[in-house]
């Protein structure tokens, strides 16, 4: 299943709740942004943003460590979050830049590919 989602903090935990595997794709703009480059990270790697004593407009990290207090059952085991980094004064158009563009599409090569199994040459499925 593949959802579009323009949301953050407790609101994207919940579309979240009840996989067993999630993949997050996300823009990154900030200090360090190399045009293209494409990221991965595990929730681990946002533990130092977790903030519970700011209950409005929690950020993702504390929205998941929130849920995963409440009803671990439902937290998904596997969370991949990738992140391409974009422009960061934004630029509005209906084009993506070209190094964008072509990072999107190889991120999504690069995920269908983790996704599918593979098929060895004796037919057996392998990793």
């Amino acid at each position: 299943m593949v959802k579009e989602l323009s949301v953050s903090g407790i609101r994207l935990v919940e579309e979240l709740l009840g996989f067993d595997h999630v993949i997050i794709v996300d823009s990154h703009a900030g200090k360090e942004t190399e045009l293209g480059r494409i990221r991965k990270f595990t929730p681990a790697d946002f533990t130092d943003t977790i903030h519970p004593e700011i209950p409005h407009g929690m950020n993702f990290a504390t929205a998941l460590e929130f849920f995963n207090r409440l009803d671990p059952e439902k937290i998904p085991r596997t969370i991949e979050i990738y992140t391409i980094d974009i422009d960061p004064e934004p630029i509005f158009g209906e084009k993506l830049s070209p190094p964008v563009e072509k990072a999107s599409e190889d991120l999504v090569k690069l995920i269908v590919h983790a996704l599918t199994p593979s098929t060895r040459i004796d037919g057996s499925e392998g990793g």
